[in-house]
Formats: structure tokens, C-alpha cells, sequence
């Protein structure tokens, strides 16, 4: 009898950290936009270093799925690429990477408006929300950019703020947040600094090894990042081409 209980026993104790892990999940709900600045001053090579950061820095650290973390991103420049807001992991590993570098102005303030559209559309009712701007440089129309800031602070969004290389201007981010505790900086294209929006992060150690969950004092170890995305339900996402100064016209990149 006591042999059984001890085998129980074990076989219970390897079921409890994935379990603990998985309600852990389901509990953190957060709706989060980032911008990432594709105008001819970051070039091309740059902006590919980018997305990728923005997706192994960001993305694939937190829990991502429907009843959980929601990432949209926007790329950025004379018009918009964007992928809506979705809980799908897989389909944001497919599409971040290959979103299309522009290469022109640096218009900021339509990725900020466009980030209300979509937080206004499909954000879900109680869950914070926060946008992530990362930029090389200076806004095109600065004045345009802190409005669209302002009715996104006015709406509960936090605005956090990433100037990337030597361009940029810390004034101007430091408007976009109104809190200067939210802009950072960074050197390199290929290493993001970390933004504590209060999720607990999926710390990835290998590729065939496991991940563990991160809240604030304690860990939790579970399968993997794939097996966390595949349990959550996921839903298609598109990513459309926004042309300013006229009505969105759409194109699907699939």
C-alpha cells in the first residue's frame, strides 16, 4: 500500500508544475501592440535584426493565446503593414519575420492612430493594454504623433517607447509616453530592452529544452513555448497595407 501511494505520489508531484503553469496562463490576460519603425533610416538588414528581437525578446516570452497575452504589430513608415491582434503564437512566428520593409518616411503618428483603431475594435473589455514603440528617429509629424499618444493614454493604453541606435529624439519619446520611466534606449537593432508590462515571461532555454513561467517571486516549469501556444486556442490573423490620406485599402499577404 505504501508502495502505491509513493508511485502516486510521483507520477502526481510530475503533473503539478505543468498544471500549476497552465492555470498561471490562463489567469494573465493582456492586449499589446507594437510599432516597429521600417523608414529609410533603419535599412533593411536592420529592420530584419528587429523583428526578429521584437519576436524572440518580446513575443515568445510571454504567454500567448486567446485566453491570454494578445500581440498585434504594426511596421511603420510612408504606410502601414499590420497584423491584427491574435493569440495565435504560431501564426505571429510565420508572419513577424517577413513583414515588408518600406524603407521611406518615418510616420509615426499613423501607426499610433492605427493602434487605437485596433485596440478599439478587437481589445478586449478589462484587460490592460499597452503599446510598444520602437524607432530609429524622429516622427515626420511630431505634433500628430503626440495627439494620437494622448487619445491612447486617454483610453487606459500605456505607452511605452524604445529609441533604437543614436537618432532618435528622447524629447520626442518622452512626449509619446508622458512618463520618461517608459522610454528606453538601446544600442543594437539585435538586442531589445526588456519592458516589464507586470506578464510573467515564458524563459526560453533551448530549443529542446523546457521553458519556465516567470511571475514576479516564483517558476514554474513546463513543456515548452510550442506546447503552451498549441493548448491555448488560436485563431487566423491577416496582415493588411494601410495607405494614408485615403480610405484603408487592403491586401492580403499570405
Amino acid at each position: 500500500m505504501t508502495s502505491l501511494w509513493l508511485v502516486m505520489s510521483i507520477i502526481a508531484l510530475g503533473w503539478l508544475p505543468g498544471l500549476l503553469a497552465q492555470t498561471s496562463l490562463n489567469f494573465v490576460k493582456y492586449d499589446v501592440i507594437i510599432c516597429v519603425d521600417s523608414s529609410v533610416t533603419i535599412g533593411l538588414d536592420n529592420f530584419r535584426a528587429l523583428l526578429k528581437s521584437v519576436l524572440t525578446e518580446y513575443i515568445e516570452r510571454w504567454p500567448i493565446g486567446e485566453d491570454a497575452v494578445k500581440v498585434g504589430v504594426i511596421a511603420f513608415s510612408t504606410t502601414l503593414e499590420v497584423i491584427s491582434m491574435t493569440g495565435n503564437l504560431t501564426l505571429l512566428e510565420q508572419k513577424v519575420p517577413l513583414m515588408y520593409y518600406e524603407g521611406r518616411s518615418t510616420n509615426t503618428h499613423l501607426a499610433l492612430d492605427q493602434a487605437n483603431t485596433m485596440f478599439m475594435s478587437n481589445g478586449r473589455t478589462g484587460v490592460p493594454k499597452a503599446l510598444i514603440l520602437l524607432t530609429d528617429g524622429r516622427a515626420r509629424l511630431p505634433d500628430k504623433a503626440f495627439e494620437y499618444a494622448q487619445v491612447l493614454r486617454n483610453n487606459s493604453v500605456s505607452v511605452w517607447a524604445i529609441g533604437v541606435g543614436t537618432k532618435y529624439s528622447l524629447w520626442e519619446l518622452q512626449q509619446i509616453t508622458a512618463n520618461i520611466t517608459r522610454v528606453n534606449s538601446t544600442s543594437t537593432f539585435s538586442q531589445l530592452t526588456p519592458i516589464d508590462l507586470g506578464i510573467p515571461l515564458v524563459q526560453v532555454e533551448s530549443s529542446t529544452t523546457s521553458t519556465v513561467i516567470s511571475p514576479a517571486t516564483t517558476s514554474t516549469a513546463v513543456s515548452s513555448s510550442t506546447d503552451i501556444a498549441a493548448s491555448l486556442t488560436s485563431t487566423s490573423s491577416v496582415s493588411t497595407t494601410i495607405q494614408p490620406n485615403t480610405s484603408p485599402s487592403f491586401s492580403i499577404f499570405r
